[in-house]
């Protein structure tokens, strides 16, 4: 069988306030033997604390999709608008800011 048999379309809604998204500044990973964890936060300026406002759970399949994905899209991004410059700031283990 080819894979156009095996494709499912799989219809999405949204509601309002999560089409309106919310800005990120700082990123904690976290994995274990079963799954990742994905922390996103908003550091502001001249404040100590980071508010954790969106955790999201995947398991291992899903998480390197996600890796795959993102990949994708950082070299179509690169292509179109040139390099992306990393900053050096760390504030754990597995972040990235």
């Amino acid at each position: 069988m080819s894979d156009k048999q095996h494709e499912h379309k799989i219809n999405l809604s949204i509601d309002e306030g999560t089409s309106q998204g919310r800005y990120a500044n700082l990123v904690m990973l976290y994995s274990n033997a079963t799954e990742f964890v994905v922390d996103f936060a908003t550091l502001q300026p001249q404040q100590p604390l980071a508010k954790i406002h969106s955790r999201i759970i995947l398991n291992p399949v899903q998480a390197k999709r996600l890796a795959h994905m993102l990949a994708d899209q950082i070299k179509h991004y690169e292509q179109t608008f040139g390099p992306i410059r990393q900053s050096e700031v760390k504030t754990g283990p597995e972040s990235v800011q």
